[in-house]
């Protein structure tokens, strides 16, 4: 039997490398610069740290928790609303 992702809105912002104000914003704090790639955030998500590197989009679920989603592999699952 076949299944399909049901209709999920979410809200998500793109780590640009140069905007990490508005990430911190639209996390809350939940995503800070590591100290060993400057291109490179960690994210609190789900009860543990992901690193988000350049290009990742940050996604906030329907759960109000935060994580990281390669460029590709969100282009692939999301499409602007």
């Amino acid at each position: 039997m076949k299944y399909r992702k049901k209709l999920v809105f979410i809200d998500a912002i793109q780590w640009t490398g140069d905007n990490y104000p508005e990430i911190f914003e639209f996390t809350k704090g939940n995503a800070w610069p590591t100290h060993s790639h400057s291109d490179t955030l960690a994210v609190s998500a789900m009860g543990c740290e992901m690193i988000a590197e350049k290009g990742s989009y940050i996604i906030r679920d329907k759960n109000g928790s935060y994580y990281p989603c390669q460029e590709d592999d969100f282009n692939k699952i999301y499409e602007p609303a």
